[in-house]
């Protein structure tokens, strides 16, 4: 019923709604009553319960309304996660700083190259701002602007 009056309520305004930490929709980590962290588990434990709960309740979310859902599916993502939700038609989540081949050079990864069914983005919530990044992370900055056929500035600008 939450989110059913949450998803009425943003349709007067919005098309399109963000669901933040979307692998809480398959497991979340639970924590026994005076226990500390380091004690919980995920529940469901069961992992292979997981991809059932999270298809069951992204479906109710697709059912009761017609705007479409953004997953962030960023960080460590259960491998049931992402196939679901391209099966549902629900768009995950790249920012551009993190799409970078990791395992060989850790140069940026082309845009066209990214999964299609996506959202790109140079920054979320969680993260600096653009030009934040840019200022504290000078190295990143360079390789990112070389990417870019851009001649590299310690200060981001328009230009």
């Amino acid at each position: 019923a939450w989110w059913k009056e949450r998803l009425h309520a943003f349709s007067k305004g919005f098309h399109l709604y963000r669901i933040d930490h979307v692998m809480g929709f398959f497991r979340i980590w639970g924590i026994p009553a005076q226990k500390q962290a380091k004690d919980g588990h995920f529940v469901p434990k069961n992992r292979h319960l997981w991809a059932g709960l999270g298809e069951h309740i992204l479906e109710t979310l697709l059912e009761i309304s017609k705007l479409l859902p953004i997953a962030e599916d960023l960080g460590t993502v259960p491998q049931e996660v992402r196939p679901i939700l391209k099966k549902l038609g629900i768009c995950g989540t790249k920012v551009i700083r993190w799409e970078r081949d990791w395992a060989h050079s850790a140069a940026y990864i082309p845009y066209d190259l990214y999964e299609p069914f996506s959202m790109t983005t140079v920054s979320t919530h969680d993260l600096d701002t653009l030009s934040g990044w840019w200022q504290n992370s000078p190295d990143e900055a360079k390789a990112f602007a070389a990417f870019k056929n851009w001649t590299y500035e310690p200060k981001l600008t328009p230009k």
